[in-house]
Parts: C-alpha cells; sequence; structure tokens
C-alpha cells in the first residue's frame, strides 16, 4: 500500500515547487515583454533590457522568501543566511576575474580575439545604444581604461544586492533542500535549474547571439561549472556570503570580454565561450584532484 503522504505532499513539497515555479516565472515573464516590445537582445542590448538583465537576479531569491514563509521554515536555515567563515572571501573575489582574465588571454593567443585595451569599440557602442547621445559622450571617458579597477575590485559591492538575491535561491533555498543527496545532485540541479530560468534569454540568443541553438549548450555547461564553484564556496563557507561575493565578481568580469573587439566569436572566445568553459573545466578537474570536492559537510 502507498503511503499516506504519497497521495498529501507535505508542506515543504509544495513550497518547492512554488519556488520552482515563480522562478521560472520570474525569468520567462521579463523575456515576453522583451518580445512583445521589440526591444534589442544581442550584441548591444537596449537601454531597457540592460536594466532588465541587471535586476533579473532579484526575482528567484523573492521566489526563495516567499517558498519557505509558505512552507514555514526556518529563513535563517534555509536561505543560508550566515556570513560563514571569512577565509573564504578572498577565493570568492579572486577567482571568476582571474579565470576571466585568463580566458581572455587564451582568446587572445589562440587568434580567437584581438585587445582592445581602451574599450574603444565597446565605449563607441554603448554610446549609439543611449538615447542622449551628447550628454552620454559628456558623462562617460573617451577611454574605458578608467573602468578597469573600478569594476575588478569594486563589482562585489557594485552587484552584490542582486547577487545575493540571485544566491539566497540556488545555494540558499536550494542547497538548503538538495544538500541531502549529496555535493554533486545539488551543484547540478542547481545549474540546470538557473539555466531554466534563463532559458527564454538563450532562445533569443543572449550571450550567443550568432548561434542561438549551440549558445543553448554552451550556456548549459556554463551554468554547471559555475555552479560547481558556488556550491563548493557555500559548503567550504558556511554561508551564501562567499557565494555571493563570487557571483558579484562574475558580472564585474564582464570587463575582459568587452576589453576584446567585438570581432570575435562568442561561441569560442572569452569565459563563457568554449575557450573559457574548457579552462573552467580544468580549474575544476584539478580542485577535484586535489580534494577539495570531497563530500564533507
Amino acid at each position: 500500500m502507498l503511503p499516506h503522504r504519497f497521495f498529501f505532499p507535505t508542506r515543504s513539497r509544495v513550497s518547492f515547487l512554488v519556488f520552482v515555479f515563480l522562478v521560472l516565472l520570474c525569468g520567462w515573464y521579463p523575456a515576453y515583454q522583451i518580445v512583445q516590445h521589440h526591444w534589442t537582445l544581442g550584441w548591444y542590448p537596449s537601454p531597457e533590457v540592460t536594466l532588465l538583465m541587471t535586476s533579473l537576479g532579484i526575482g528567484p531569491g523573492i521566489a526563495a522568501i516567499l517558498a519557505v514563509s509558505l512552507g514555514r521554515g526556518s529563513f535563517r536555515q534555509e536561505l543560508g543566511l550566515a556570513a560563514g567563515k571569512p577565509l573564504y572571501l578572498l577565493p570568492a573575489w579572486f577567482v571568476f576575474p582571474l579565470l576571466a582574465a585568463l580566458a581572455a588571454a587564451l582568446s587572445v593567443l589562440l587568434g580567437q580575439a584581438e585587445w582592445d585595451w581602451n574599450m574603444i569599440s565597446s565605449v563607441q557602442n554603448a554610446r549609439l545604444q543611449w538615447p542622449d547621445h551628447a550628454n552620454f559622450t559628456q558623462q562617460y571617458p573617451k577611454s574605458g581604461i578608467a573602468f578597469w579597477g573600478a569594476l575588478l575590485l569594486l563589482s562585489p559591492i557594485i552587484w552584490f544586492i542582486p547577487a545575493w538575491f540571485e544566491e539566497t535561491a540556488w545555494r540558499g533555498f536550494c542547497y538548503a533542500r538538495l544538500i541531502r543527496y549529496g555535493f554533486w545532485p545539488t551543484a547540478m540541479a542547481c545549474g540546470v535549474l538557473a539555466w531554466l530560468w534563463k532559458l527564454p534569454f538563450y532562445v533569443m540568443g543572449y550571450g550567443y547571439p550568432e548561434h542561438p541553438r549551440l549558445g543553448l549548450l554552451l550556456a548549459l555547461v556554463f551554468a554547471l561549472l559555475i555552479s560547481i564553484l558556488l556550491t563548493w564556496l557555500r559548503r567550504a563557507s558556511g554561508g551564501i556570503l562567499a557565494p555571493t561575493v563570487a557571483r558579484a565578481t562574475l558580472a564585474g568580469s564582464a570587463i575582459f570580454p568587452l576589453s576584446l573587439t567585438k570581432l570575435y566569436d562568442p561561441a569560442y572566445a572569452h569565459l563563457q565561450g568554449i575557450t573559457g568553459l574548457a579552462l573552467l573545466g580544468g580549474f575544476i578537474a584539478c580542485a577535484w584532484w586535489l580534494g577539495l570536492f570531497k563530500s564533507s559537510s
């Protein structure tokens, strides 16, 4: 005879299903709005899309908070609201910028891209997307080199809030519900869910505008590899502060692909291309060989 609870799902299961539904809604509905308004989504997105993509990560965090409220669980425990060990803030702050720099350098060495140290092409194209060209030109420096240090050093502060909301979902709520099944299943599940959350954007060419089909696979691999590192930071540090800082620096690491000319193919160059994915995979393989991902609480 089937157990009684099979027919009556527990409040915990219901809250997790509600969380998944809300997460998909938070990603798919904005994508629908982009299609409805014919906003630009590609190499140089429109200002509306830029603002939307910057704040998109807040949605999963709100979904996690609502799911915990529905399940009547402990916010501190289920959302990972703990600073954790401060020692792990150091690798969290530098791991993604260093990997992004190496990926960009490898892309140049392999002939996939060229350096644009002053980001002249990126700045010029950004001006064209701004509604008030003259005013933007006066406020924006002629050389983008001034942003290198600011984005790399201050990115955990600039993007902390959206990164915290997003990590509240993946390394908070999802981690608390799935870690009983082990490190690797948890990391993979969080990565797949994060990929599904942005799936409509990838279908429209986000990140890989010239490869709408291959981009789906590359985006999935990138989401899984990033999830492994962030889940490790969550488990090792004991809180979501370290993975939050790491995700914020990931946003700042966009300075490296922006410092390359736009003549490169995004499916091959920089951190989210095949070159960067191979670098990420190799880094994770070395970390696994050194025993960093061994199962331990």
